[in-house]
């Protein structure tokens, strides 16, 4: 399932870029990535989904640190949907 969210999340589909951030958040058919959980959080959020704003608010409790929390700053900034 996160290879077709992938998909869709790539392309600008916010529910996709949710998911996606639930998906790294605990490690659900990908890898626990807390830095791509903020960036795919942000990404929604950037399309006024108010509860992945609140999620990655919480992504501390996760093990986002300082470090991690500006590569993630980094890769939202570099972000460019896909229009493949």
């Amino acid at each position: 399932a996160a290879k077709w969210f992938r998909k869709a999340a790539d392309r600008g589909h916010q529910e996709s870029q949710f998911q996606l951030g639930e998906f790294y958040t605990i490690g659900q058919g990908v890898e626990k990535d807390v830095v791509e959980a903020y960036k795919w959080y942000s990404r929604a959020g950037a399309f006024g989904n108010q509860k992945a704003l609140e999620r990655r608010k919480g992504l501390t409790r996760y093990g986002l640190n300082p470090a991690g929390l500006a590569k993630a700053k980094k890769l939202v900034e570099a972000f460019k949907p896909s229009s493949k």
